[in-house]
């Protein structure tokens, strides 16, 4: 295992908005990292910073060692799998059509899908239970089928890591769990490298192996769940005291919100002296 994705001090405005700043993060092969962060801390900046769709403004990105510029579109998007927050698509595609779409990067230049592309097509449709949906237009589909089918495409392009960019952000609970669940089993059974961006900190927090906190577009705290979520960090990026304890089955942390009266109460507990 070594380093698969890497940034070196990088920085991105918008106009004269700085939007990161000295950004410096790495990703292993085969790591599950969760990047978390309040609303405007950079987080989708740097996912479109890691997948070579925008140029920093300072420092570098490198992709197996390779400085990410260096590589043509085509040849990149056989290695790096994206998947944004909402897909729509104004022509009626079906899920196989969409599936196939992922296979853009491996076909010829007449752009006609090879046997193989079939059969990996079918086989990522599989992989997220979306074959009994092949025929179905993608547009008629739920949000969590839809997901399933936008990952199915990504896999088609076999890449070596994924990047999600709040991928439940419209999803129910149910649809939530069951999203980072197959995206966890993705990870743990075929190896692929998962990088996903989260506003949700306790999904994060049970389901990634290393997590980034940005803050006003700077690293925060990097490092395992239980080193990046602590009652201080939160307080300190999101301005809100919280609860934190351990998930009593993965011992992951976890924490519970506060109304402004809770967190004065247990504010000031903690502070009062103690009796003799």
């Amino acid at each position: 295992m070594g380093i698969l994705l890497e940034t070196e001090g990088v920085a991105f405005a918008y106009g004269s908005k700085m939007v990161l700043d000295d950004v410096s993060i790495q990703v292993e092969e085969g790591d599950f990292l969760g990047i978390i962060g309040p609303n405007g801390s950079g987080k989708t900046t740097l996912l479109k910073v890691l997948n070579g769709v925008i140029e920093p403004w300072k420092g570098r990105v490198f992709f197996r060692h390779k400085l990410i510029h260096s590589f043509p579109r085509k040849e990149l998007a056989r290695s790096m799998g994206v998947v944004a927050q909402e897909y729509a698509f104004s022509y009626p595609f079906t899920v196989r059509e969409i599936v196939l779409m992922g296979r853009y990067a491996h076909m010829s230049r007449l752009g006609f899908e090879s046997p193989h592309d079939m059969e990996v097509a079918l086989h990522s449709m599989r992989s997220t239970d979306t074959e009994r949906l092949a025929d179905r237009k993608f547009n008629e589909l739920s949000g969590g089928e839809r997901q399933r089918v936008i990952i199915a495409r990504a896999l088609a392009q076999e890449p070596q890591i994924i990047l999600f960019d709040e991928p439940t952000a419209f999803l129910d609970i149910r649809h939530q769990i069951e999203f980072f669940d197959f995206i966890w089993e993705l990870n743990q059974n075929t190896g692929v490298t998962i990088v996903a961006v989260s506003h949700d900190i306790n999904l994060a927090a049970q389901y990634c192996e290393e997590m980034v906190l940005l803050s006003k577009g700077r690293v925060f705290r990097m490092g395992r769940p239980d080193e990046v979520v602590t009652e201080d960090s939160i307080f300190q990026v999101y301005g809100k005291r919280v609860l934190l304890d351990l998930n009593p089955l993965t011992g992951r942390p976890r924490i519970t919100l506060l109304s402004q009266n809770e967190a004065f109460r247990k504010h000031k507990h903690k502070h009062l002296p103690a009796e003799e």
